[in-house]
């Protein structure tokens, strides 16, 4: 049976993903790969990783589509913020006072 992400609860689904990804700070290009990313691996899963399938759900080559999940999956999906890391407090026993 094929599968249509733009089935009622997908399309609201992926939507609501949409909204909320933009809504985040960062550039315009790292938000839209964001919602590309969100849309390939709900079409994925909807489809039971189905490449062929879902490339044809997303109206796209199927090898497009492979090589776009491929890098998906070795990509973390937000690059972590640089942030700074406490120093760990010492041991009860090294502890002066």
């Amino acid at each position: 049976m094929p599968h249509d992400v733009a089935q009622a609860g997908d399309a609201t689904e992926l939507e609501d993903i949409a909204a909320k990804l933009l809504s985040l700070p960062g550039s315009l290009g790292s938000k839209l790969e964001a919602i590309e990313r969100a849309a390939i691996a709900e079409t994925m899963r909807s489809c039971g990783h189905n490449k062929s399938e879902a490339a044809r759900v997303l109206g796209m080559d199927r090898k497009a589509l492979e090589r776009r999940w491929h890098r998906f999956q070795s990509e973390p999906a937000f690059p972590a913020a640089p942030r700074t890391v406490p120093e760990p407090a010492p041991p009860p026993s090294q502890r002066s006072g």
